[in-house]
């Protein structure tokens, strides 16, 4: 599950570990700044641990799509699954001003379950042989 709510400030937190200090539990902690007992039972944790009371850095790059246009690309798919990944990142560029390259955009489908694979092609069927096939 993702995070529900926002990061805890400094402030908080230096007031959560001031409290335990002062022998209160962890739900008269929690009343009193508003967070969850979890919350609250996590910053002791990591000031017992690390003796700090600041978030270590994030690791890795930052995701370069927010979460609404992958579904996007994912809504254009299902309109014509012939379009082209090269065709998506164009896309992406003249409606985002992101630059995403067609390697990408092909990874973004894979998780979504597309594969890379072309959609089969019907037989064109005139009217006199629709009939006769009915």
């Amino acid at each position: 599950m993702g995070r529900k709510e926002k990061e805890t400030t400094i402030d908080e937190r230096n007031i959560v570990v001031a409290q335990y200090f002062q022998h209160k539990s962890y739900a008269e902690i929690a009343n009193i700044i508003g967070r969850s007992r979890a919350t609250v039972q996590s910053i002791v944790k990591r000031y017992k641990d690390r003796h700090v009371v600041i978030n270590s850095e994030r690791h890795g790059r930052p995701q370069k799509l927010t979460t609404r246009e992958p579904r996007m690309l994912l809504r254009i798919i299902k309109k014509n699954p012939k379009t082209t990944a090269s065709t998506l990142s164009v896309h992406v560029h003249d409606h985002f001003r992101k630059d995403i390259t067609p390697e990408r955009v092909c990874t973004i489908l894979n998780r979504s379950g597309y594969r890379a694979r072309i959609p089969r092609r019907k037989p064109y069927i005139s009217k006199k042989n629709t009939k006769w096939r009915m």
